[in-house]
């Protein structure tokens, strides 16, 4: 066993099996709790075997380099930015690096470092916001097409402004299963826009009745896409249209026409300033009188009232219905 850095041979003295092995215990020395001038001492030879001519070398020191949970930057940016066959292994199956250190070679390592971070298990959301800041398109279209990388809201924002135009990058992005609801509307009216443009183009369409029919469109896909969603996310959606005064009685309205009753639960207790428990003691049992009292608490104009009620009742027969087909 090694234990001082004075018994690693001079690498310039060595061939290269030599080196190759050199390599693998300078790896497994930097993984060691040792003490900071043995350290120093072995990243630097770290760093030379990193410039090493040979492939094998290199190769060798990534491989075992990548399991250091304190690996010195500078060392793994060398590593990132070697050529595809030793940046690969090492960006994406190094289980040592912290996310401090794959945040950095996102902002920090050549473009094709970023196209390979980008595909890694589990991105944490730094690494990824990185990535959607710096990232040329083919980077930022696997980061999308990763779907277990961690891609907040600023992740998503991020790329949409910058790709608003990439139907290649959006593509990939309206394809994953966890993007958050605030994230799916904004590219809903992004396409619902260019469907817009298209009829009017196209078919001579006036306007106002190209507007009418992009937008059922878009409330059907709107209401498609919240049946995916949680409980949670549900309500943290309709809590930040409330608060952005943009939860209407519209939009109410094609919620419960079109979204279900899960939905409509949640969109009218968040209106009323009411848990959905609360809400859904008002709806219980179809009674005229409790919904009206649940409108009156969410301040729905009078007008809408019996057009809604309507639709409630129709919603709770469908509901039935599916639930019957289900069980039987």
């Amino acid at each position: 066993m090694v234990t001082n850095i004075s018994r690693f041979p001079s690498p310039e003295d060595a061939v290269v099996e030599e080196r190759v092995a050199l390599a693998q215990k300078v790896g497994r020395f930097l993984s060691r709790t040792i003490d900071q001038g043995e350290r120093e001492a072995t990243e630097q030879l770290a760093m030379l075997l990193a410039k090493d001519a040979a492939d094998a070398v290199r190769a060798a020191l990534a491989s075992e380099v990548g399991k250091c949970a304190h690996l010195p930057i500078d060392i793994a940016k060398r590593i990132s930015d070697d050529v595809e066959k030793i940046a690969s292994p090492f960006l994406l199956e190094g289980d040592g690096l912290s996310d401090e250190t794959l945040e950095h070679l996102a902002r920090e390592c050549e473009e094709q470092a970023r196209e390979i971070l980008a595909r890694r298990k589990d991105l944490p959301e730094p690494a990824s916001f990185a990535i959607s800041e710096l990232g040329q398109e083919q980077a930022v279209a696997n980061l999308m097409d990763n779907q277990t990388a961690n891609i907040s809201e600023r992740v998503c924002a991020q790329v949409i402004t910058r790709f608003e135009e990439n139907d290649a990058v959006l593509s990939k992005m309206g394809a994953r299963v966890d993007l958050p609801m605030s994230v799916i509307e904004n590219l809903i009216n992004m396409v619902s826009e260019e469907i817009a443009d298209e009829l009017v183009k196209q078919y001579g369409l006036g306007k106002d009745m190209a507007a009418y029919v992009t937008g059922q469109a878009k409330v059907v896909a709107l209401n498609a896409s919240r049946e995916s969603a949680t409980d949670s996310e549900l309500e943290a959606y309709f809590q930040r249209l409330n608060d952005a005064h943009e939860l209407g009685d519209a939009v109410l309205l094609g919620v419960l026409q079109g979204g279900g009753m899960r939905q409509f639960e949640i969109a009218i207790a968040v209106r009323a300033g009411i848990s959905r428990e609360q809400a859904m003691e008002y709806l219980s049992g179809g009674k005229r009188a409790g919904f009206m009292d649940l409108l009156d608490l969410a301040k729905v104009i009078k007008s809408l009232e019996s057009i809604m009620f309507e639709a409630f009742m129709s919603g709770r027969v469908l509901s039935s219905r599916d639930s019957a087909h289900s069980c039987s």
